[in-house]
């Protein structure tokens, strides 16, 4: 049995979060590096692949929790839900390695309550 309360809330979690890195990440973080043309064509062409690839991977992950909370799909829920905790250890680590708080970063904090709800989503009530 699944908590679809909380598989809702992680599919309006991934939408946010896609909308945040769309809006607000895309001309914080990704502008200044697309714009650089001192950047030769490869890396630039790289970043914009990874950028919008990842905006994309997020709209898919909202959608599988909204197909397993609809279809009461469990196998469905458990992998979008081991996508987000990978993701969210990446960050840490990436936070980490770049000598940050991983609380203070974005992508961490946000696969990290992503995978929350996708976790308690995907156990059975008591």
């Amino acid at each position: 049995m699944l908590h679809t309360i909380f598989l809702y809330a992680a599919a309006g979690m991934s939408c946010a979060a896609c909308l945040a890195h769309i809006l607000v990440g895309t001309a914080k973080n990704a502008a200044p590096i697309l714009n650089n043309l001192s950047l030769e064509e490869g890396p630039r062409t790289t970043m914009t692949f990874s950028w919008e690839s990842n905006s994309i991977l997020m709209m898919f992950m909202a959608v599988g929790f909204l197909l397993g909370a609809v279809k009461r799909d469990a196998s469905l829920v458990y992998f979008v839900t081991a996508l987000s905790i990978c993701l969210a250890v990446w960050g840490v680590i990436v936070a980490l390695r770049l000598s940050h708080n991983p609380m203070t970063f974005p992508p961490a904090i946000l696969f990290l309550v992503i995978a929350v709800f996708g976790a308690v989503g995907a156990t059975a009530p008591a």
